[in-house]
């Protein structure tokens, strides 16, 4: 079917190229100019989006190096020199901040991690406590304004019915010190 088609246009090409040779030119040549058009409209067509990529790649590589600025500026900060263990201080801090928040501290229990494979020492310090949570919060932002080595690693709060405001939590706290 396909070899027809192809000599039926053969065959009406070349009659109509004996018979007007300047319309077959012309004909030729609007046929050249349209798949010529057809290509530069394709190409711009695809091309559209090109500046929204280059936009977006421009983005991306600001947002990187904004990234890796932040990094650097992380690793430029000096870092919180440990303190030497020093357990009576620690519990002298934890009182003294509980006091002044007027948050009593229930069952308190200190354990020192026996880790020789780190460069620091932890002490776990584990309590209960019954207060409001904005009172909790401010005592644990206290503590570590005060003692920026001790950090909070977990707690867990609850009430004993929903009328009530006072919430009983347990706290996990770590506490980290220089070994030598």
């Amino acid at each position: 079917m396909l070899s027809v088609i192809t000599s039926s246009i053969r065959f009406h090409s070349l009659r109509c190229y004996r018979t007007r040779p300047l319309f077959s030119l012309l004909i030729t040549s609007l046929l050249i100019l349209c798949v010529s058009l057809t290509g530069i409209y394709v190409k711009l067509w695809l091309e559209r989006d090109l500046p929204k990529q280059q936009l977006r790649e421009a983005i991306a590589k600001i947002e990187q190096i904004k990234q890796e600025r932040k990094q650097a500026e992380a690793l430029s900060q000096p870092l919180i020199q440990l303190p030497a263990f020093d357990s009576a201080k620690l519990v002298q801090t934890l009182n003294t901040v509980a006091s002044d928040m007027q948050v009593g501290l229930e069952e308190v229990s200190y354990v020192l991690d026996d880790n020789t494979n780190q460069a620091y020492l932890r002490y776990r310090i584990s309590f209960g406590v019954l207060s409001r949570y904005p009172v909790l919060k401010k005592m644990i932002s206290h503590l570590q304004e005060q003692s920026p080595h001790i950090l909070l690693d977990g707690i867990s709060c609850s009430r004993e019915d929903i009328i009530s405001i006072d919430l009983h939590c347990e706290l996990v706290l770590s506490a980290y010190f220089s070994k030598a």
